[in-house]
């Protein structure tokens, strides 16, 4: 039976996290700062972020986070990662918290446009509605497919109030 707590539940954790050691071990990249196009999401980092994913559905909330932690600090960074991480934060209303992942996942990818447009609509959630408006711009700058978000009535409505 695979139940949360269980030796299975504890086996899957422990796996993910000798994956991570090894595979860092090996000679890990360290991450570039301006990556304009998407990398994929390396077996062992979709692997962890998997399991996070299931902690979550079991609302196990703290173990969804230390394995988000544990890829950022022991493999590669990847700004997937970073974006699961604050929107998870934000479910939890972790409202600082999420801003405070997403600000340090642009130091290391600032032409990701996900998470910036995910940086802008936080700050418009959180009534930042200036500073959204200019991260959702950089956003579509940066990736032209997530221009449908300036669509959006509160990003028009942001426009007409500061021009």
């Amino acid at each position: 039976v695979d139940s949360p707590g269980t030796v299975v539940d504890g086996v899957k954790i422990m796996v993910a996290l000798a994956l991570l050691v090894t595979t860092a071990s090996l000679g890990a990249v360290q991450p570039r700062a301006a990556q304009r196009v998407s990398r994929p999401v390396p077996p062992v980092v979709h692997n962890v972020h998997v399991l996070a994913n299931q902690a979550i559905h079991q609302g196990r909330f703290d173990d969804a986070v230390r394995f988000y932690d544990a890829v950022l600090r022991v493999h590669e960074p990847h700004p997937r990662t970073f974006l699961l991480k604050a929107l998870l934060c934000k479910r939890l209303k972790l409202w600082d918290d999420a801003r405070n992942v997403l600000r340090e996942g642009n130091k290391l990818f600032p032409y990701d446009g996900q998470l910036l447009q995910a940086w802008g609509l936080l700050e418009s959630h959180c009534g930042n509605e200036k500073v959204a408006r200019r991260l959702i711009c950089r956003c579509v700058a940066c990736d032209s497919r997530l221009s449908p978000v300036l669509r959006w009535r509160r990003f028009q409505e942001c426009d007409a109030l500061h021009s």
